[in-house]
């Protein structure tokens, strides 16, 4: 669904006109080479490795904001190096992986979790996704709760998203369950200045295959 998502909604998007913010740690949404659709980062990577190299922001790279980082971005803590690494990561790399920078630190994927505190390799995607934010004129969540622990995120939306900005949410739940008023009163408590807020709760699959002709409902 995730390669769907990138050639049937993403692909020909111009940079100027979309930036993708995820929290996920996983790398399902990636460069799908076959159909031209690249992603920048926007995070500057000390190393990036020769396989990925060739490929990374070739052409009309679109922004991928993944604020809480990724597993195939690997960081060794002696040295500070972070390093972009190959497409399709197997199972156990990480298990005794060495960096290759001669200090002798054991490389970690580059993960950040919620509690913690961000620090300054991660923080530029977050003043980024300010920027952003900030100038947006539609913005849609895809499967996102907004969790309690997380004030960062919330804060984030708040504090930042354009407030003329329409807000577009997909979510997955069943017709007539009380959920939907949970999660309705959830966005609404957070995105209390923006005006326009509309509910797709047909799933992520939906909305892909019916780009362009979902149905919303306030």
């Amino acid at each position: 669904m995730y390669e769907q998502f990138a050639t049937k909604i993403l692909k020909n998007k111009r940079i100027e006109d979309v930036c993708i913010i995820s929290f996920n740690f996983d790398y399902l949404l990636q460069e799908d080479f076959k159909e031209n659709v690249y992603f920048d980062y926007l995070i500057s990577f000390d190393t990036i490795d020769p396989n990925r190299k060739l490929q990374y922001k070739k052409e009309n790279p679109l922004p991928l904001l993944k604020l809480n980082g990724s597993l195939d971005w690997s960081f060794c803590p002696n040295c500070g190096k972070l390093t972009l690494l190959f497409p399709h990561l197997f199972p156990n790399f990480y298990y005794q992986a060495k960096c290759n920078n001669g200090c002798g630190g054991s490389l970690r994927p580059f993960i950040v979790i919620p509690h913690e505190k961000y620090n300054e390799k991660i923080e530029v995607l977050w003043r980024t996704a300010r920027e952003f934010l900030s100038e947006a004129e539609k913005i849609t969540i895809i499967g996102y709760s907004f969790p309690a622990y997380d004030d960062k995120v919330k804060k984030l939306f708040c504090c930042y998203l354009n407030k003329n900005a329409e807000v577009y949410v997909v979510d997955k739940k069943e017709k007539q369950s009380t959920a939907i008023d949970g999660t309705k009163l959830q966005i609404n408590n957070i995105f209390t200045h923006n005006k326009l807020i509309k509910f797709s709760f047909d799933g992520f699959a939906n909305y892909v295959e019916h780009s362009g002709n979902v149905k919303f409902v306030a």
